[in-house]
C-alpha cells in the first residue's frame, strides 16, 4: 500500500452514533414487543376458557424471537472484546445484536416453514419450536464468531474489520432477500416490477451509503458491511414503526408510506452522524 493510498482513506472513528442507533432501535422493539404480544395475551389470561399455560408458553416465546437474539448476541460480542476501550466493547456489541437479528430473521423464515404444515396440537408446539429454534441457531452461529473473533492476534480492530463477521452478515442479508423473492406465490398477472419493488429501497440504501462510506475504509468488504449496518438501521425501524403507526388506524398504504419516510430520515441521520466527525 503506496503513501498516496493511505492518504487516500480517513479513519472513520465515530461509532458513537452505532451504538446509540443500536440502544435506541432494540429499545424499540422491546416497547413494541410489550404493546403487541405481552399486553394483548395477558388480556386474554381473564378469559374463563382461556388455556393459561398456552397463552404464557406462546408470550414467553415470541418476546423471546423478538429480544433474546439481539441481546445474548450484544453480550457475546461484549465479551469477545478483549481491548480495554469500553466504547469499542459497546460498538462491537451493537454490531453483533445487528447481525443476529438477520441471522435469526432468516432462520424463522426457513423453520417456520415445516412447522406451519403441522397439524392444529393442544398444546402450542408448532409456535414455540418456530420461534425457539431459530433463537438457538442465531446464538450458536453468533457465539462461532464471538470465538473466531477472540483469536485474534490484534483484537483492536472493530468486529466490522472481522472477515467471518461480514461474511456472516452479508450471506444471511442475501439469503434472507433471496429466499423471500423465490417463495412469492406469484400468479401470471404480476408483473416483474411489482415483484422487485419491495428490494428497490435497501438496494437504493445500501449503494448510497457504500458510496459515502467510499472515502473510510480500504477494505470493500469493510465498506460494504458498514453500508449494510445503516440499511439495517433503516430496515429495522420500518418493520418495528409500523405497529406504533397502526395505533393511529390509517389505511395500511398510508401506514407503509409513514414507515417508509421514517426509515428514511433515520437513515440518513445515521449515515451523516456517522461520517460527521471522522478524522
Amino acid at each position: 500500500m503506496t503513501k498516496n493510498t493511505s492518504k487516500s482513506k480517513q479513519k472513520l472513528n465515530n461509532n458513537n452514533a452505532t451504538v446509540i442507533f443500536g440502544y435506541s432501535l432494540f429499545a424499540l422493539i422491546v416497547l413494541g414487543s410489550l404493546l403487541w404480544t405481552v399486553i394483548p395475551l395477558s388480556n386474554a389470561l381473564f378469559y374463563p376458557t382461556s388455556r393459561h399455560f398456552n397463552i404464557i408458553a406462546l408470550m414467553i416465546s415470541f418476546v423471546a424471537a423478538a429480544i433474546l437474539p439481539a441481546l445474548a448476541s450484544y453480550a457475546l460480542g461484549d465479551r469477545a472484546t478483549h481491548n480495554k476501550n469500553r466504547a469499542l466493547h459497546h460498538y462491537n456489541g451493537v454490531l453483533f445484536a445487528i447481525a443476529a437479528f438477520w441471522v435469526a430473521t432468516a432462520l424463522s423464515f426457513v423453520v417456520w416453514a415445516p412447522l406451519a404444515s403441522i397439524s392444529e396440537l393442544p398444546v402450542p408446539l408448532p409456535s414455540v419450536l418456530a420461534s425457539a429454534v431459530p433463537i438457538i441457531l442465531a446464538v450458536a452461529v453468533m457465539t462461532f464468531l464471538a470465538i473466531t473473533y477472540t483469536k485474534k492476534k490484534k483484537n483492536s480492530s472493530s468486529v466490522l474489520e472481522h472477515r467471518p463477521y461480514q461474511i456472516v452478515l452479508i450471506g444471511f442479508i442475501l439469503a434472507l432477500n433471496l429466499s423471500l423473492a423465490l417463495s412469492g406465490n406469484y400468479d401470471s398477472g404480476v408483473k416483474l416490477w411489482e415483484i422487485i419493488t419491495p428490494y428497490i429501497y435497501p438496494v437504493v440504501v445500501v449503494f448510497v451509503s457504500y458510496r459515502v462510506l467510499a472515502k473510510y475504509h480500504i477494505s470493500r468488504f469493510a465498506r460494504l458491511t458498514d453500508a449494510l449496518i445503516a440499511m439495517s438501521f433503516s430496515y429495522i425501524t420500518m418493520t418495528s414503526i409500523g405497529s406504533y403507526i397502526a395505533f393511529l388506524n390509517l389505511h395500511w398504504s398510508v401506514t407503509l408510506i409513514w414507515s417508509y419516510i421514517i426509515a428514511l430520515v433515520v437513515w440518513v441521520a445515521y449515515l451523516y452522524l456517522r461520517t460527521r466527525k471522522a478524522a
